[in-house]
């Protein structure tokens, strides 16, 4: 079933999706330009690495714990600051992830300590809304990938994002279906295996 649910979802994406221009719609994603002696390391982050650092991100803190529900924020927080300052992250420069990774390990301390201080609280969110979390998780998890696209603050993409960022809307919430019911190992599995379909086309 998951298999079918992938296939279908990446037909839409390449058949569909890929070129809504004939509606006014500007959904092509922006060029990475790789040499050919990178393409492979790229395909390889693009395929395990990705995958992985999303799901932490996205997904390991829907079930809570201090560390987890960290994490959680820490997407959410990321996520928000990619429509802030998306072109501030250079992955080419050293320095600029240095401090970027600098940064994220200081706020994830920072996070962990509120939520230390606010346990019980934030644990009783959780049991009672969870059906909140776990929307919250999938919306930003598919506008994490808006910035990647071509004109993605033009007010026409704006308002055709849902329709724009579909696929990514029905991962996150594929992900953490998968997430909960099955654990963290499976749906760090299954977005590998979307992402090696998306790639290897």
């Amino acid at each position: 079933m998951l298999t079918v649910v992938f296939i279908a979802a990446d037909w839409v994406t390449i058949y569909f999706l890929n070129d809504l221009s004939n509606f006014g719609i500007n959904s092509k994603r922006i060029n990475v330009i790789v040499n050919d002696e990178s393409k492979i390391s790229y395909k390889i982050i693009l395929i395990f690495f990705t995958p992985i650092v999303e799901e932490f991100l996205y997904r390991f803190g829907l079930v809570f714990s201090k560390n987890k529900t960290s994490l959680l924020l820490l997407g959410w927080i990321y996520t928000l600051y990619l429509f802030v300052k998306p072109e501030s992250i250079d992955i080419n420069d050293p320095k600029t992830l240095m401090l970027f990774f600098a940064s994220f390990i200081s706020l994830f301390l920072i996070l962990r300590i509120l939520i230390s201080k606010y346990y019980n609280s934030i644990e009783l969110l959780y049991i009672k809304r969870m059906p909140y979390i776990f929307s919250i998780s999938v919306i930003l998890f598919a506008y994490s990938h808006f910035t990647l696209y071509s004109n993605y603050a033009d007010l026409t993409n704006i308002i055709f994002s849902p329709i724009i960022l579909l696929t990514y809307f029905i991962a996150g919430a594929l992900y953490g279906f998968i997430r909960l019911k099955y654990g963290f190992v499976w749906c760090c599995l299954a977005h590998i295996i979307w992402n090696a379909i998306s790639v290897l086309n």
